[in-house]
C-alpha cells in the first residue's frame, strides 16, 4: 500500500530568548551574536501513514501536536530530517484565521476560497453548498465581527468542505461549537475517509479519537511514545494519565492543610476520661491504599480501596470508635461510617501504635475529586459534647475515575436486571 506520508527522524527546534533585545541582537548581528537556548518542540519522529488511514495524534498540551501539523502542512520546515507527502493537501488548523472582521460571512467565503486556492468561478458553484452547510440563515449576511466563537467557527469549516483534499490534517477545530454542528461536521468527516480520505487529527477528545479513527500516534515532549491501532495507544496514554495524575493528587494530598480537633469531654459508660485528646489516643498518619497496599490517589470505579488510619496511645481504652468522612470536591458528603455505626468492635487499645483499615471493595463512588475526614472518638454514643480523641479534617485527598462510562454519575450502584416476556 501507498505511503501518502512518510516521515523521517522529523526534528524541529526554536530558538528561546530571554529578552526581546536579545532577540534583536541576534537578528542585527544576523545571527552571528546570540544568547538563545534551544528548544526541540520535535526529537527525531519517524511514522508512515498509508492511503485511506485515519490517524489521531493525542498527547498533553507541549506534546509537539500542533508543531508536527504545521511541519506537515509546510507553514514551519523542519530543522532536520525529511518529509514525503503524496497528494493534495487540506487543512483545518485555526478555523477563522483569515476572515475580515468587517466584511459579511458571504464575503469571507471568497476570501477564505481563495485562500484555499479555488477560482473566483469555482466558488461561485460552491457558494450555495457552503452556506447551506453552515447554516448561519441571514447572519450570512452580517459583519463577521458580530458572530459568536461558534457561528465562526460553522464558517470556516463550511468554507473547507469547498475542496476534497486528498491529505486532510485536523488541529482541534471541533472542539469549538454546538454539539449539532460537530456532529455535523463528525459525519462529513466520515464521508471523506469512506472516500478514501487520508486523515490526521490532533485531538484531546479521547472518545472522538476512538470514533473516527483507526490508529493514533502519542507524542510526548516531542517523542513519539508510540504509533499503533487507536484502542492500544489511547489505553496507554490513559494509563500514563492516570499515573500522573496519582503522582499530583498524592503530592497535593501530602501538603493539605487539615485542622486538628482537641476535644474535652467526660465518657459516662465505663473508664472516666475527664479530657480526652490526642494526647491519649493521636491519629499519626492516614493512607489511600489500592489492592496492593501501595499508596494512590487515583483509583478506577470498581477497584479495591483502603484508608488506613494509623495512631499512638498513651492509655488503655476498650473499643474507640473510628470514624471516616468522604466529602465530594463540592461540599457533598457522599459517604459517612463509624465502627459503632456498622457493628465492629476493635476491642482493646493499650499503650502503643496501631492502625485500622476500613475497606471499600468495591468502590461505587462516581468520578470526581473527594477529601477524607477521620476520628477516634468515645465509644459510648450517648456522651454529651465533642468527644473526638483526634480528628483530622480534609486530611488526605483521592480521585475516582470512569471505567468506560462515557457519563458521569454520582455513585455507580451495582444493579441487578431481570427480564420476563409473556405470552400473548
Amino acid at each position: 500500500m501507498t505511503a501518502m506520508i512518510k516521515a523521517e527522524r522529523l526534528t524541529k527546534i526554536y530558538q528561546r530568548y530571554t529578552s526581546r533585545w536579545e532577540r534583536i541582537k541576534a537578528l542585527a548581528s544576523f545571527g552571528k551574536i546570540s544568547c538563545a537556548s534551544e528548544f526541540a518542540a520535535l526529537r527525531e519522529v519517524s511514522f508512515e501513514i498509508d492511503a485511506g488511514d485515519s490517524v489521531a495524534v493525542i498527547g498533553k498540551n507541549g506534546a509537539g501536536k500542533s508543531t508536527l501539523l504545521k511541519v506537515l502542512t509546510g507553514l514551519s520546515p523542519p530543522t532536520a530530517g525529511s518529509l514525503v507527502i503524496n497528494g493534495k493537501v487540506g487543512a483545518l488548523l485555526q478555523l477563522g484565521a483569515g476572515f475580515h472582521q468587517d466584511y459579511t460571512g458571504a464575503e469571507n467565503i471568497f476570501i477564505g476560497g481563495c485562500l484555499l486556492g479555488l477560482t473566483r468561478s469555482e466558488i461561485r458553484t460552491k457558494f450555495e453548498e457552503i452556506v447551506a452547510f453552515a447554516e448561519l440563515g441571514e447572519f450570512i449576511h452580517q459583519p463577521v465581527k458580530s458572530y459568536s466563537a461558534g457561528m465562526q467557527a460553522r464558517l470556516a469549516f463550511s468554507i473547507n468542505t469547498a475542496i476534497t483534499p486528498e491529505v486532510l490534517l485536523i488541529d482541534e477545530v471541533l472542539a469549538v461549537g454546538d454539539s449539532y454542528f460537530v456532529s455535523k461536521c463528525i459525519r462529513y468527516l466520515q464521508d471523506l475517509m469512506r472516500g478514501g480520505c487520508t486523515v490526521l487529527l490532533v485531538s484531546h477528545d479521547l472518545s472522538l479519537v476512538r470514533q473516527l479513527c483507526r490508529k493514533a500516534m502519542w507524542l510526548h515532549d516531542g517523542r513519539l511514545m508510540q504509533y499503533g491501532a487507536v484502542a492500544e495507544v489511547c489505553s496507554m496514554y490513559e494509563m500514563w494519565i492516570r499515573e500522573e495524575e496519582n503522582k499530583e493528587i498524592l503530592r497535593r494530598s501530602r501538603q493539605l492543610k487539615h485542622f486538628r480537633s482537641n476535644a474535652r469531654a467526660a465518657d459516662p459508660g465505663g473508664l472516666r476520661l475527664d479530657a480526652p485528646g490526642p494526647d491519649q489516643i493521636r491519629i499519626t498518619d492516614v493512607q489511600v491504599l489500592d489492592a496492593q497496599e501501595q499508596e494512590r490517589a487515583c483509583f478506577l470505579i470498581g477497584d479495591r480501596l483502603v484508608i488506613r488510619l494509623h495512631y499512638v496511645s498513651t492509655i488503655e481504652y476498650m473499643n474507640p470508635n473510628v470514624g471516616i468522612t468522604i466529602e465530594r470536591a463540592d461540599g457533598l458528603i457522599v459517604c459517612a461510617s463509624t465502627l459503632l455505626d456498622d457493628g465492629c468492635e476493635i476491642g482493646l487499645i493499650c499503650p502503643g501504635a496501631g492502625w485500622v483499615d476500613a475497606i471499600y471493595d468495591p468502590l461505587f463512588l462516581g468520578p470526581g475529586l473527594y477529601r477524607i475526614t477521620v476520628s477516634i472518638t468515645l465509644c459510648d454514643p450517648l456522651a454529651l459534647g465533642d468527644t473526638n480523641f483526634d480528628r483530622l479534617s480534609h486530611c488526605r485527598e483521592f480521585k475516582v475515575e470512569a471505567r468506560g462510562r462515557t457519563y458521569n454519575v454520582a455513585v455507580a450502584h451495582p444493579v441487578s436486571w431481570s427480564h420476563i416476556q409473556k405470552n400473548r
